[in-house]
């Protein structure tokens, strides 16, 4: 019986109907989802039913990575390490609809989780129905893991992406009973399951990941039929013969079923993809169109067309490119899509013959135009006669003796070669001239075990290629079924086939791989996790399952001084629904601690793991709490953290301690791994990317021309207004004399500037009511989109030139336009009603429940009396792009400093006692939650507005951009993405200040590989004795894909008459010397100390 297969809308916390049969989705919990995939993808996932195969641990991961996962291209061997970069781009974004998903499945549990969630993305059917009206038939996903011997624990948590994703049912299918053995892998099973059905010991526990879910059981053989009710199918662990026949009925199937097979066998892996004999991939890469702002076109053939040289161009030869605003030239202006030649930095041929077109005269937007592209693929039959294919042997193996290839058994590994050169002699297309014999026999001594760091990576893998296949978005990996592997992290010294035999303990699994001895080095370590995102929650998860700090020498020390948040239940899956609930219980910080939460939470899954939970933040000033005696007994350090100077603080003590450091990161659809080996590699700081460039503050406040700048200015009037002008305020209430002889001995025009906000703070912008809020925010309105607007084009009209004569507004500098308010536009509404409730939040107003409905705010900002703006004559407006500051000094500074401090002390008798202003800081997480929020009500079917939180930003940034508009402002395009950069300002990332849509936000998928890629390298540190030779550094595009490894840069050496020394090197000099004593010492080996320092005091 197949249960839960049901139709129609799901409700509770992760959506409801709003009465016109559309979903509502919850935007806290499901923030970052919404801005990967959109509004119409979640609302179809929401509808989606699935069904998951099999819960061995494989499956298990893909489940809890499916819904946000990402691909990479498998088509890399070891021996030969060639980097291949795909940089195809075309199509658009659509996606078929994804209804059910159904998952036969022993796919570890980094795998399944994967899959399923990812399944069931795909945005308007609409949309779909234009471009690629075959893949209309209602997509019912199926991940076939078959549940037998080679179920690994590690394939369970396929589920938990489901249920993390909010789909409508995820159904589950195997018929084996848990085994020890799968303790290793699957993070949901214990030892109190041991016996019980896989589904039956899994089920309440991924119910727990969102109890909106309905999660049930498929309990009955496979057959075609079932596979007919679907949209896409993944196979792991099931006979090569029986594959391989399902994969023919896949083909068959009008429309064909998407197919995926996986497996993982100990340090090797792969995955083959099979989407039908001809796949439209509707957008490869996933990325925004280019777009270029023209400084000139040529009247030839072929037309070169030269660009504004602040930025350069990404365009490619064979790009294809539409024109827009171009002024002279308008022929060019007829949407038809050109071909590119000849691609430069700053300029560019069109294959047109402008000869007889009109003179280009000013203006013009390129834009890049992203064709689908069709992909023939071959089928499972074909791809298994390919060479490096060994899962062919194995299953040769596995029926003629019934078992695995033992692990350290000699015969069980020369009848392995020996089947794998039978097999290559029988093949004539793909025939290889010699075999690696150790290879082969590595592949089989491990090739029962499914590790979870390898099922971590193939999990996320997996996940993608089901979003690939079900949305058209993305290129799906290289077709043939490679094999990937990870040799290089099995231990240097010999392996005792003693070492390698199970010892019915849940480590079992990889002691077959790595043998005991490495497993007792994995207990006993001391390690340090700092932070706990997404990268890690997954870290926790999967040391828990590798046993790291279980021993009775070991410690797991974690650290993080964030707090939980709703968003992160939906990505985060250590954490739950009831973590949230125990804040009405307990103490707020007590409660929703993330570092005590995702340590109960690993405890949960191993009991037998070390481990310490602090709330602190790793920085100078908490060196008291992470000291010497903590540093000094680590044996390694994992980060998982989102920013560049906490990473080089890390960098800066594993440097001074001389310990490892495993660096990850993510972004997108995009990580990277980078390993920090004492004496081996060059630590973190030894490279940085070079900065950003900055646009000039003239640029930034006057003439933007892109939405970088309209954020950059966002960004800077937030701080302003919200910020600093409370704080200056505080600072004048609480010590009035000393703040007053602060700024008349500044006496600049800073000092003026600071006093001219604050006097206006108390004077003519004080609020007392809301009411008060709302006017507020109707004249910031007026004066941000129109009055500025009207008083620069007032000193330089459309027809201003320059000194030289040229025109003034000439690229890249656009011509603005005002914006007249309308209560009807939402956009609109949204500024006033962010700028209010931030506005009464500063002034400790409460803000009234009406206030929060859309509706009424139009009212109530329609109501607002606005002065009539006169432009006034002699206003100095800044060109100059070298200008700092755009305050300009003045000789009177003192005179106005004196008369504005008179005013405010004035101000200041007027408040109630003890009045306080609330300064309001930026926070990327509330600005990330309502970019959703803005983004939805870009979409065609966006929800009726009320009771959201907001952010005053958003709006902001977006009326910016709006005075471009009739310019053809260079917004990022595409409607609800476009306002992405919109709704935005800059965020504090990686220590820079960055447009969002650069922050892709995290997907789980990439979370887990990047996780899976670290912890392969773990075994090499904690093993010992690995050269640099064996350690990679990955850089993975899940979406191109693109999957590259290298070893580590060794670090630089310095060299002096005969002493060579890196950055690790240190000298050590016994007794206590004098300074004297030490200059001499340096001086005999020809060396001069131009300063000596003992902590922060200078000798």
């Amino acid at each position: 019986m197949v249960a839960g297969e049901l139709d129609g809308g799901c409700g509770g916390e992760s959506g409801s109907s709003n009465g016109n049969g559309v979903m509502d989705i919850n935007e806290d919990l499901h923030s970052r989802q919404l801005a990967m995939y959109e509004r119409e993808t979640m609302r179809l996932l929401f509808a989606s039913n699935m069904l998951i195969f099999g819960l061995n641990g494989f499956g298990a991961d893909t489940v809890v990575h499916g819904y946000s996962v990402t691909s990479f291209d498998l088509s890399i061997d070891r021996h030969y390490r060639k980097k291949e970069k795909a940089s195809i781009e075309a199509g658009r974004t659509v996606a078929p609809i994804c209804r059910h998903i159904f998952a036969l499945t022993n796919l570890d549990a980094n795998l399944l989780g994967v899959v399923v969630q990812s399944i069931c993305v795909r945005p308007c059917p609409t949309h779909m129905a234009r471009c690629c009206p075959a893949l209309i038939w209602p997509a019912r996903v199926a991940v076939l893991m078959a549940a037998d011997s080679m179920s690994c624990p590690v394939r369970c948590p396929k589920s938990p992406n489901l249920a993390l994703a909010g789909v409508k049912s995820v159904t589950l299918h195997d018929l084996k009973n848990v085994e020890m053995w799968d303790l290793s892998g699957n993070f949901f099973l214990s030892e109190d399951d041991i016996g019980k059905n896989r589904v039956v010991a899994c089920v309440g526990k991924l119910q727990e990941l969102n109890n909106v879910v309905l999660i049930s059981a498929l309990i009955e053989e496979l057959t075609e039929k079932h596979l007919s009710k679907f949209r896409a199918v993944v196979f792991t662990d099931i006979s090569l013969d029986k594959v391989v026949e399902f994969n023919d009925y896949c083909r068959s199937h009008r429309p064909p079923i998407f197919f995926i097979k996986t497996e993982v066998c100990g340090l090797f892996g792969s995955v083959f993809c099979d989407f039908g004999h001809e796949f439209t991939v509707l957008d490869v890469n996933g990325e925004d169109p280019h777009i270029g702002i023209i400084a000139s076109i040529s009247n030839g053939y072929p037309a070169v067309v030269s660009c504004v040289d602040d930025e350069r161009l990404e365009f490619q030869d064979d790009d294809l490119v539409v024109f827009t605003e171009v002024h002279g030239m308008a022929e060019l202006n007829d949407g038809k899509p050109r071909n590119i030649i000849d691609a430069g930095p700053f300029s560019f041929c069109i294959e047109e013959d402008t000869r007889n077109f009109g003179t280009y005269a000013k203006c013009g937007i390129v834009t890049q135009v992203k064709e689908p592209i069709i992909l023939e693929l071959k089928s499972l039959r074909e791809s298994i006669k390919e060479p490096r294919n060994f899962l062919s042997t194995l299953d040769k193996f596995r029926k003629e003796f019934g078992h695995f290839p033992v692990a350290g058994s000699d015969q069980d590994a020369r009848r392995f070669v020996e089947f794998t050169a039978s097999i290559n002699e029988a093949t004539i297309d793909y025939k290889e001239d010699g075999l690696d014999e150790k290879l082969l026999r590595h592949f089989a001594s491990g090739s029962r075990a499914v590790l979870n760091p390898m099922a971590a990576i193939f999990g996320g893998i997996v996940g993608q290629e089901v979003v690939k296949a079900c949305s058209g978005k993305f290129r799906p990996q290289y077709q043939v079924s490679s094999i990937f592997d990870s040799l290089e992290s099995l231990p240097t010294y010999p392996l005792d086939p003693k070492d390698l035999k199970p010892i019915n303990s849940r480590y079992d699994a990889q002691i077959f791989v790595f043998g005991s001895k490495l497993q007792k080095k994995l207990r006993d370590a001391n390690v340090f996790v700092v932070w706990f995102g997404a990268l890690g929650c997954e870290f926790l998860k999967t040391l828990a399952l590798m046993g790291v700090s279980c021993g009775l020498k070991g410690k797991l020390t974690v650290t993080d001084d964030d707090v939980l948040e709703k968003s992160n239940l939906s990505r985060q899956f250590l954490f739950r629904d009831w973590n949230m609930s125990k804040l009405h219980k307990i103490t707020y910080l007590a409660a929703l601690a993330k570092s005590r939460v995702a340590a109960a939470a690993a405890s949960a899954i191993n009991s037998s793991l070390h481990i310490d939970a602090l709330q602190n933040r790793a920085r100078p000033d908490t060196e008291h709490v992470f000291n010497d005696a903590l540093w000094e007994r680590l044996d390694v350090v994992i980060n998982a953290l989102d920013n560049v100077d906490a990473r080089m603080y890390m960098d800066m003590r594993c440097l001074y301690f001389q310990k490892p450091l495993l660096e990850s990161g993510t972004l997108g659809a995009k990580c990277n791994t980078q390993m920090v080996i004492p004496h081996l590699t060059e630590n973190y700081g030894a490279s940085r990317d070079p900065p950003e460039k900055q646009a000039p503050m003239c640029t930034v406040h006057s003439f933007p021309h892109n939405i970088d700048h309209c954020l950059t200015w966002a960004r800077s009037e937030f701080e302003g207004l919200l910020e600093k002008t409370p704080n200056e305020m505080n600072s004048f209430l609480s010590k009035p004399a000393e703040y007053v002889a602060a700024m008349r001995k500044a006496g600049d025009a800073q000092a003026r500037e600071f006093l001219e906000r604050a006097r206006e703070c108390l004077d003519k912008e004080r609020c007392d009511r809301f009411e008060d809020c709302i006017t507020w925010a109707r004249l910031k309105f007026e004066d941000y989109f129109s009055n500025h607007v009207k008083q620069l084009t007032f000193i330089f009209p459309e027809d201003a030139a320059t000194s030289t004569g040229a025109p003034f507004w000439s690229a890249p500098k656009r011509f603005p336009h005002p914006v007249q308010f309308s209560a009807v536009d939402s956009s609109h509404v949204q500024f006033i009603l962010v700028a209010s409730i931030l506005r009464a939040v500063s002034f400790g107003i409460p803000v009234p429940d009406w206030a929060k409905n859309m509706g009424n705010l139009a009212d109530a900002a329609s109501k607002v009396a606005v002065p009539e703006f006169e432009p006034k004559s002699g206003v100095k407006i800044e060109t100059d792009e070298k200008a700092a500051n755009l305050s300009s000094a003045s000789v009177d500074d003192a005179v106005v400093i004196e008369d504005l401090l008179t005013k405010l002390e004035a101000c200041a008798k007027k408040l109630p006692p003890g009045f306080q202003m609330k300064p309001i800081q930026f926070e990327k997480a509330n600005a990330r939650r309502t970019a959703q929020s803005i983004e939805g009500r870009r979409s065609a079917n966006a929800r009726a507005p009320g009771g959201r939180r907001t952010d005053m930003l958003p709006s902001r940034a977006e009326g910016r951009g709006g005075l471009l508009s009739g310019a053809g402002a260079r917004r990022r395009p595409g409607g609800a993405r476009g306002l992405l950069g919109q709704n935005l300002v800059l965020l504090e990332e990686d220590g820079e200040r960055r447009a969002p849509w650069l922050l892709l936000f995290l997907s789980t998928s990439c979370c887990a590989m990047a996780t899976g890629l670290v912890c392969l390298e773990l075994y090499k540190v904690l093993s010992g004795g690995h050269t640099v030779e064996d350690y990679r550094n990955t850089f993975a595009n899940l979406a191109i894909p693109m999957f590259s490894m290298a070893e580590p840069v060794p670090p630089k050496v310095i060299k002096h008459q005969d002493m060579r020394w890196t950055v690790w090197d240190r000298w050590s000099i016994q007794g206590n010397i004098t300074v004297a004593e030490l200059l001499k010492w340096l001086s005999d080996k020809g060396l001069s100390a131009y300063s000596v320092s003992c902590g922060t005091s200078l000798l």
